[in-house]
Parts: C-alpha cells; structure tokens; sequence
C-alpha cells in the first residue's frame, strides 16, 4: 500500500512482517499488542498472511497466528510465554488463566507452574496503591495459590529480559514435576 508515495503497512502485515524478519517472540509481542488494543483480529492476521504466501518466513508468521493472544498484559509477559512455545513445545501454557475464583495468572504451565510477570509499574505507585500495600497483596494471592498446590514463579522484566537464566529457572521447575524437559 502506498500513501503520498510512501510505502505503508497496515497493522497485521506489520505484525507478520516483524515475526517474518525479527522472528517468533518479537512477532508474538507485537501480535498480541495489536489484538489487545483492537487494532487487529486474527481475520486480518489471515488474510493478510495468503497475500504474502510466497514470502519468506511463513513458518514465523503462521506460527504468530497461531500463539497470539489479545489478553496478554504486558509484552514482557507475551515474551515469555513465546520462549516458552520455543523452548517447551510440549508444555501446556493457560495466558490469564482464573485461579481460585479471584485470581488470574500470567501464565499457567502444565496447569500447577504459575509464573508472574511484574513489571515495574506495579509497584511504583502509579496503579494508586502504595508499594507496601501492592507487596502484601502479592504476597497473600501467592500463599493462597500455594497452598492449594500451585507453584508460583515471579519475574521482573529485567529477568524476562534475561532469556537463558529465566528458561533455565523455569526447565528446573518443570523438570522437578514432570520428568524430562528439554
């Protein structure tokens, strides 16, 4: 598409286009931003994808649409959860999943490893909470999900961003109730 002679996207095909050249985590982040704001469905994901069919990188961007999902939270937490789809195909990932009535993870592996992606906002103020009161809460919302046998891993995004440690914590903690994990 062209507008006063430059060459535009529209917002799905750059989201294949950024899963194309950058690759399936980046593209996922960006995937799941678009849907989270409406700004694309998987319809338009779709379409624009058998437009590009003989485009390089389908792998990516079929897998894109595959994984996306509008109710990520935050791009540290669609990150993640790509690493994971790359790393641990045959783990089970629940994004959002409800828990005991109340309480929503980040992400649910394997349906008892809820892992917690906080970022910095959470605890700075700026949600209108004090810091003490946001640490309690957490802190209250993990021991009732321990006890019920969940094990809760937390991430900050520094961490996120600290790929092969981060997937190293997570393996072990697979590896402890499951069996074997790559």
């Amino acid at each position: 598409m062209s507008i006063a002679g430059v060459r535009a996207t529209n917002p799905a095909c750059t989201c294949l286009e950024i899963a194309r050249l950058h690759g399936f985590p980046d593209g996922l982040v960006a995937t799941d931003s678009a849907l989270r704001q409406h700004d694309v469905t998987t319809y338009d994901l779709r379409e624009e994808l058998a437009k590009m069919r003989r485009t390089r990188g389908q792998a990516a961007m079929r897998k894109v649409i595959e994984h996306a999902y509008g109710g990520s939270e935050s791009p540290y937490e669609s990150y993640l959860r790509a690493l994971i789809i790359e790393r641990f195909p045959q783990v089970k990932i629940e994004p959002q999943k409800p828990l005991l009535g109340k309480y929503r993870a980040d992400l649910c592996l394997d349906g008892w490893l809820v892992l917690e992606v906080d970022g910095d906002a959470k605890y700075d103020g700026t949600y209108g909470e004090t810091p003490a009161h946001v640490v309690k809460q957490q802190i209250k919302r993990q021991r009732a999900l321990e006890n019920r046998g969940y094990v809760v891993l937390r991430f900050g995004s520094s961490e996120v961003k600290a790929v092969d440690e981060a997937l190293r914590i997570i393996s072990s903690h697979l590896g402890k109730r499951g069996g074997k994990v790559a």
